[in-house]
């Protein structure tokens, strides 16, 4: 996906369904996390509480950052 900017890291998403964090300072990767095996149709879009993605498969989720 586009490159989406959540809690102030960067955070792309794959076609297999990982999103990437990437510390904005350093460059750095910080974190995987394995979401949906089919993809995403956006980028993450950041809210109050979490983010939120829309798969392939048209699934929406909500996820919150602990």
């Amino acid at each position: 996906t586009a490159p989406s900017l959540i809690n102030g890291y960067v955070v792309v998403g794959d076609s297999e369904g990982y999103l990437h964090w990437i510390d904005r300072n350093s460059g750095e990767f910080v974190a995987q996390q394995f979401v949906d095996n089919s993809g995403f149709a956006i980028g993450p879009i950041e809210l109050e509480n979490g983010y939120l993605i829309v798969t392939r498969d048209g699934d929406v989720k909500k996820l919150q950052i602990k």
